[in-house]
């Protein structure tokens, strides 16, 4: 289903979610940041409590708003990379939109990073393409353009990031 739905994880979702939590057993994990929508909570959710951490919620981290077409089943074939980055979805948001929630997350999150925090993210497809992007300083038409991101649902990418004179370099 496409966008903000709020939906529960399904026994496969729930699968994903102790999966992670198994993958990630041995690494250091402080801070674990997560989309307001249900299933990535849920994702989030047995990491963080085996650890003794809550899941801090942040409304940046949700999935685009598809808007008219939120819901829908994936059979549905919007052209965001043509016809939204800057024009929004119909009653929705464009990709530029999310893009600007990216990086006002990372802006927010430069100081915990700078003090050594290990965070997880966990939230959306579009959502995180756009954060990789704004962690690897590109452009949003650079990651947009790249075909490189193409991650299975419950998966998990690993990103070192530094801060070099006030600057996040991934």
């Amino acid at each position: 289903r496409a966008g903000r739905e709020d939906v529960p994880l399904d026994a496969v979702g729930r699968a994903q979610a102790e999966r992670l939590r198994d993958l990630l057993a041995g690494e250091s994990v402080d801070v674990v940041f997560a989309s307001p929508l249900q299933r990535a909570r849920d994702t989030a959710t047995p990491l963080a409590h085996g650890r003794g951490l809550e899941v801090r919620v942040d409304p940046d981290l949700v999935e685009l708003d598809f808007g008219d077409y939120s819901g829908t089943s994936r059979d549905v074939k919007l052209k965001l990379r043509r016809d939204y980055v800057d024009t929004p979805v119909p009653g929705g948001e464009s990709l530029r939109e999310v893009w600007q929630r990216a990086e006002r997350f990372v802006a927010r999150r430069v100081a915990e990073v700078a003090d050594g925090a290990q965070i997880l993210v966990v939230g959306h497809h579009r959502l995180n393409r756009l954060l990789l992007g704004v962690l690897r300083g590109r452009t949003l038409e650079q990651t947009l353009a790249d075909q490189d991101y193409r991650p299975a649902n419950g998966s998990v990418i690993a990103v070192e990031v530094r801060i070099e004179g006030g600057a996040v370099q991934a």
